[in-house]
């Protein structure tokens, strides 16, 4: 399994899979959460 690393990665996460928005990160732990979690990263975002 994936670890998240940091509080605030899963609040970010959190709150946009209840609204049902996509990530735009450049953060490798949030990516990871976001594709567990599966909410959708705009495709500018770094993918681990």
């Amino acid at each position: 399994g994936i670890t998240p690393r940091g509080m605030v990665d899963c609040m970010i996460a959190s709150v946009a899979h209840r609204h049902g928005a996509s990530l735009l990160t450049s953060d490798v732990d949030l990516s990871r959460v976001a594709k567990i979690v599966q909410i959708g990263l705009d495709a500018a975002s770094i993918t681990p």
